[in-house]
Parts: C-alpha cells; structure tokens; sequence
C-alpha cells in the first residue's frame, strides 16, 4: 500500500485538491443560503469595480465614504474584479473565486511538504483531506473573505522556503509574505510570529527564510500604505485599521476572553487534547526526536490568542492559522509513534479521531445542502424580489438578498451603511428588507433605521408561508420583512 501511494501520490493529491473544488462548487448555490455579511462586505468593491462603478461599497460603514473602498483588504476584491470578468457577476461565480484560490494554496501547501519530505505519502494526502474538510479550514475556503488570500501567501512561503536554490527560494518567501498583508492586516503579526518560532526551533539554521518573510511583511504594509497614499485615503485607511484592532472593541469585552478558545469549532478543542495526550506519551518515554514538533504546536497554541490581542477578537474565521502548523505537527507526532509498537494504538487512535474531525466541515455541509436542495434553491429569493421590488427602487436589503438585487434596482445599501448614509442617499430609499430578529417592527418604531426615517408599511415576509409549508422541517432560515415607505398625500 505504502509502495502504490508513494508512486501515485502526486497523481491522488491532485485529484483530491480538484475533487475538493467540484464538491465546493457543487453546493455554491445553496450553502450559504443567500449573501451572508462578511461575504457582501467583501465582494461588494470587488463587483463595483469590475461594473464600472469605481472602487465604492455601500456595505461596511467604517470602510466607505462613497468615493474610495478604504478596507484593510485591497488584494481581495482587486482580485475578484479580474475574475467576475471573466466569469460573469454571479453568486456562484464569486464564491468559485474563493474556492479556486483555496485549491491554489492547498497544492503549494502540499507541494512544500513533499519537498520538505515530511510526513509520509499516506499521511500527506490524509493533511488533504483534513485541510479540506475541517469545519474551520472548509469554512475559510468558502467564507468570501480576504483570509483565503493570506492562506496563498502562506502556501507560498512555505513552498518557497522548501526550494534548494537561493534564487527562486527567497524571492518566493519573499512574495507570500507580501501578499498577506496585503490581504489582510491580521496576517501581519503571523508572519513575524511564525518566523520567530521557526527561528527558534531550528536554532537559527532558517533564520535567512525567517529574516526574509519578516522583510516581505513589512513591506506588504508598506505597499498597502502606499496605495491608499496614492488614492489620497490613507487616513481613511487608518481609521478603518483602527476599528478592526482591539482599541476599537467594544469595552465590555475583557481582552481575556481570547485566551478562552472560543467553541465555534469543537475540532480545535479535540486537537488540543489531542496534542496533551501526545505530550504526556513523549513526556513519559522521553523522546527528543518530537521535541521540535512539540515545541511547533504548544507555541502555536500558546501564542496565537496573544496575537489575536492585537486584532481584539479571536473567532473562528482565524482558527485556520493555528489548525494548519497544529495538525501538521500531530500528525508528525503520530508518524514518530507509529515506529514504536506500545505507541502504536495511540498513534492508531489519534489518526482516527483527527479523520472523524472531518466529518463536521465540507461533509455536513455537503449533507444539509443536499437534503434542503429545494429549500435552499436561489429562486425563491428571485421570485420573492420580483413579485415585490421594482427594478427603479432603492432599496435597504438584508445580506441574503444582496446578489439578486445588485444589478436588479437603482440603489441597493446594506443595514451596516445606515450608519453613514448621506441625507440625500437616506431620502431615496423607498424599500427596506430587513431580518426580524435585528430590528423592531419599524412601523412602530422608526429608529431601527437608523437616518433612514419612518412613515413604513409591511408588505411580505420571506420565507414565505407557502414555502414554508412546502419545505416543513427545513432549516431553521431567518424570517425578513419587507417594508415600502407609504407615498406622501398630495
């Protein structure tokens, strides 16, 4: 077995990596059912510019002034607008683009493993498989969100840095550390992070990579100042950096908190205990041989939440940077277990236990997405819009109703925008369909909208009652309302 994975290895992680993104692609229309926030946060620039609208976005308030998208992720919706392009403006098309560069990171991922000559064949492609499919992991790779651009970066550093020749191994390391910045701000921090632990688990023998992915990071911040120096939106910019760091979390929240893992993904709590079992079984044969790998996931683990102090917030959209060096370094450590016999049943468990970990990710996913197919279709949402909005309103949309509506109405704004709505945008506005639970009923109570004003009649309701009764025992979806601003008396 081990003699046919090692001569068709290269030929089976491929295919996985490609099978991974037509399972993706095949439930791109249903889960998430509709937009979801971060997802129309991110995308909406993306969409503007590649439909000529400029560089704008009327979806997050503290990265909009009406003229320039200030978000701390030009690289991801700059992207995007190249590849809608190509591929149309569409749901599924967006969504692809996310899926596509997942695909893209995980081969150089696994591209740099191979030439490292870690793990082994068997265990490599299993590193695929858990990547693929971990709740946290599959979840990056389809959240629409500029962190799969920082996983590129990543695959591309390390690819880089498994190279022999100085030539093509430093300006590649150099490259993915850029970018990553470049995506976002918060893979920033990592990078310096990540260096500094190699640096000190190798004993300064990768110091040079180490030194030069620090170089490619802070010139990624560099470059990304620059641009929004060049645009005349670097104190935008900044303001906007300033509200997705921990001066800008609400007070209430004790920084604390995020030394407390949160359990929006109970896998990462199961490789904790996990990496204490294995600890506790080198601890007590005293095996040197693991003491890097060790030293690689209990720093990971220690210090990540105080990386994420910088950030305010450790959720699970990040989780993916502490599950790619902690799997990897379990799965080392099983690999040194496996070459004793008493530590063979634990070596055995662990790789089966860290298997199940699949099954909550792409397999859940896949499961509820296929039994709620009808449920989930996007033409409720079309037949919705067009029974009930008109291609001139102006409308105040929830997030799931963001791509139907884009290039359907004149003007189309988010509920986070109402907080920087201009007077004469807010007066424009004849329609809104928002989420119940996120606001009172606004006929009674018109400051739900905030500067938007009152004077609203109730229209519709998605789902709507008949596809309610047609898909009993569906999904547990939102309920919105759709409200139209009653016409003035002449």
């Amino acid at each position: 077995m081990s003699g046919f994975l090692q001569q068709r290895e290269k030929i089976l992680a491929a295919s996985l990596i490609i099978v991974f993104f037509l399972l993706n692609f095949s439930i791109a229309s249903r889960s998430p059912f509709g937009g979801w926030m971060d997802e129309v946060g991110y995308v909406d620039p993306g969409l503007n510019l590649a439909a000529g609208k400029g560089w704008t976005s009327t979806t997050y308030p503290w990265e909009t002034d009406r003229e320039f998208f200030a978000g701390t992720s030009p690289l991801y919706p700059g992207g995007l607008s190249i590849w809608v392009r190509i591929f149309g403006i569409s749901m599924v098309s967006a969504r692809s683009y996310c899926y596509f560069l997942f695909s893209v990171g995980m081969l150089l991922l696994w591209l740099g493993t191979f030439r490292f000559n870690l793990l082994t064949p068997a265990y490599r492609v299993f590193w695929i498989v858990i990547l693929s499919t971990e709740y946290s992991m599959n979840w990056m790779a389809r959240n629409e969100r500029y962190d799969v651009w920082i996983f590129i970066g990543l695959a591309l550093a390390w690819f880089g840095a498994s190279l022999r020749g100085p030539w093509a191994k430093f300006p590649l390391i150099f490259t993915g550390c850029f970018l990553i910045p470049c995506a976002g701000f918060v893979g920033a921090p990592y990078v310096f992070l990540v260096a500094s632990v190699a640096i000190v688990l190798t004993k300064w023998k990768f110091w040079k990579e180490a030194v030069t992915g620090m170089a490619g990071a802070g010139f990624g911040v560099v470059g990304v100042g620059l641009f929004f120096f060049a645009f005349g939106r670097l104190q935008a910019f900044r303001e906007c950096v300033g509200h997705r760091t921990l001066i800008g979390q609400s007070k209430e929240r004790s920084p604390l908190e995020i030394f407390l893992y949160p359990m929006d993904d109970w896998a990462v709590a199961v490789m904790i205990g996990l990496l204490i079992v294995l600890s506790l079984y080198y601890w007590k044969y005293r095996l040197p041989s693991a003491t890097p790998w060790l030293g690689l996931a209990w720093g990971m683990v220690i210090l990540m939440p105080c990386l994420m102090l910088s950030r305010g917030v450790f959720v699970m959209m990040y989780f993916y940077m502490l599950i790619i060096p902690l799997s990897l370094a379990i799965l080392q450590l099983v690999l040194s277990a496996l070459a004793s016999v008493r530590g063979r049943f634990l070596a055995m468990a662990v790789t089966v236990i860290m298997g199940i970990l699949c099954l909550g990710g792409l397999p859940g996913r896949l499961y509820t997405s296929w039994k709620e197919w009808d449920f989930r279709d996007p033409q409720h949402i079309r037949d919705f819009v067009r029974a009930y909005i008109h291609p001139d309103d102006a409308v105040l949309t929830d997030y799931p109703f963001y791509f139907e509506l884009r290039d359907y109405v004149k003007f189309l704004a988010t509920p986070w925008y109402c907080d920087v709505v201009p007077p004469d945008e807010a007066q424009r506005i004849d329609v809104a369909l928002i989420r119940n639970n996120d606001s009172s009923n606004v006929i009674q109570d018109p400051s739900s909208l905030p500067r938007i004003g009152g004077g609203w009649i109730k229209v519709a309701v998605f789902p709507t009652p008949e596809m309610m009764a047609k898909h009993w025992g569906a999904t547990n979806f939102p309920t919105f309302t759709l409200y139209r601003r009653e016409i003035p008396s002449p």
